[in-house]
């Protein structure tokens, strides 16, 4: 894996709908020749597992509230800020399906209002797991919710701006000097395309011969002593190997993630996200992981 220390990052995010939501993450690395400059680095995350009852997201099939939970869901704030010239950038990941622009501008107003953070150096990014709840108007054309379960629904969504506030904060708290980030790019065979184009039309099937994307881009801040603070990825494939439970979960994302952080030399407990992973879609368009439990 080619490894080499950054000067700087631009991440767009845009949130894409054609009857659903697909999230792209780019990122654009602007590459320096000698390995140098030093970050002060951030990272806190807050607990968004809501209470079981709420609608879920992600299949149209599903006809009842979660009633457990898989593994739990949260949302986390990472803070990056150059050490010469000051320039910041923020990153919230959630592990969520998505969100709409009125939720998106909610949490960007809250946090710039808290933190003075600028729009256009903050970044929202979804796993896009579909086991977890419904958010906010998000994907509203697949749900059919109940006067009672629209309350929940936008109850939660507001939960989600106080928790973005407190994760930042948390993040902007903990910073530590002397950072340096560093890229790779790794691969994984996982992801299919789901799409056959056929005389019939369009058919959902493991189509190996589709565009995919194996890719995955990683994103890792060190300390001065070599020590991972905290480490970022992702892949192009749906979150949807649950696709029968009722219970809330990050799906085969957050369990990769688990997988990071218990691998990562010197990984403290979670509920301390001293070392900590976060996990964002890159474009997933038709590709998934064709596993199904």
């Amino acid at each position: 894996m080619k490894q080499t220390t950054l000067d700087g990052i631009i991440g767009i995010c845009f949130i894409l709908g054609v009857g659903v939501i697909l999230e792209l993450l780019t990122f654009v690395i602007l590459l320096g020749l000698n390995p140098r400059g030093e970050f002060l680095v951030g990272v806190r995350w807050v607990d968004v597992t809501p209470d079981v009852g709420l609608p879920m997201a992600g299949f149209s099939s599903r006809n009842r509230s979660a009633d457990g939970v898989l593994d739990p869901l949260r949302v986390t704030a990472v803070s990056l800020v150059h050490r010469e010239t000051s320039s910041q950038l923020l990153v919230l990941t959630y592990d969520l399906i998505g969100a709409s622009r009125e939720l998106s501008d909610q949490i960007y107003e809250r946090l710039h209002t808290r933190f003075r953070a600028k729009r256009e150096s903050t970044l929202l990014f979804f796993s896009h797991t579909h086991s977890g709840p419904v958010v906010g108007s998000n994907l509203r054309v697949l749900h059919k919710l109940s006067p009672n379960e629209q309350k929940l629904v936008d109850a939660y969504a507001k939960r989600l701006v106080e928790a973005s506030e407190n994760a930042l904060q948390g993040a902007i708290e903990s910073v530590e000097d002397g950072c340096t980030l560093s890229a790779s790019f790794g691969q994984s065979n996982n992801a299919v395309n789901r799409v056959y184009n056929s005389e019939k039309g369009f058919e959902l099937g493991g189509n190996v011969n589709g565009p995919f994307d194996h890719i995955v881009p990683v994103l890792i801040a060190r300390r001065r002593d070599r020590t991972v603070l905290s480490c970022m990825f992702g892949y192009a494939a749906h979150g949807t190997v649950l696709t029968k439970e009722y219970r809330y979960s990050n799906d085969w994302m957050g369990f990769a993630r688990g997988f990071v952080e218990d691998s990562l030399p010197g990984a403290c407990l979670r509920s301390y996200s001293f070392v900590d992973s976060k996990f964002a879609v890159v474009l997933a368009d038709d590709a998934v992981v064709w596993l199904r439990r």
